[in-house]
């Protein structure tokens, strides 16, 4: 397979190895192996799963909603099972995935849908400081953080995996200003991060 992008180098390797003709060119190319049922299946499946998200993600775009922000289910026209469901949750970033006669994203949000969703941008934002101030995933942090109390609770609803996710030892919340200021949603936080 090296030989149509690296002539010499395929040539090389093959006269090193001692090939039964001159050159490798001469080589007859490798026979592909027949799927079996489940592979072929699964790959058909897999097809039709990227084209469901694709569906979906052009459906978040014209709304104008962040792949970020989780939302409550999409219903896609082909029955997967619960392997290739999941995998299609997490690329179009919703709870649930389930059968109907059209591929339709449910965009309606709700207060849950919400603080997730501020939860990840927070996250994500955490973790970009992180990269500024350039730490690395060996690096614990302790998080001080000036939020809002419609964050703080969102926050502690889901500390832990907070923490996993900005690899920080603790949180802790403060009404004092914090050494970094950051927006999410409009919404003004300020973070410090203690190595």
């Amino acid at each position: 397979m090296l030989a149509p992008f690296t002539p010499f180098v395929a040539d090389e390797v093959y006269s090193r190895v001692r090939g039964r003709f001159e050159s490798v060119h001469l080589e007859e190319w490798l026979k592909q192996n027949k799927l079996s049922v489940e592979d072929a299946q699964l790959l058909d499946d897999m097809t039709k799963a990227r084209q469901e998200v694709e569906t979906a993600l052009a459906q978040r775009a014209a709304v104008g909603l962040k792949v970020r922000q989780v939302l409550g289910s999409l219903t896609t026209t082909v029955a997967f099972d619960d392997d290739i469901k999941t995998i299609i949750a997490d690329e179009v970033n919703v709870q649930e995935v389930r059968h109907g006669t059209e591929t339709k994203l449910d965009t309606q949000m709700n207060d849950e849908l919400k603080s997730l969703g501020l939860v990840r941008e927070f996250t994500r934002q955490v973790n970009a400081l992180r990269k500024e101030l350039k730490l690395t995933i060996k690096d614990k942090v302790n998080l001080v953080v000036q939020v809002p109390d419609q964050l703080k609770s969102a926050i502690e609803k889901q500390l832990a995996e907070v923490k996993r996710a900005v690899i920080a030892e603790s949180i802790e919340f403060s009404d004092q200003a914090q050494e970094h200021k950051i927006e999410l949603n409009e919404i003004k936080i300020s973070i410090t991060l203690k190595k």
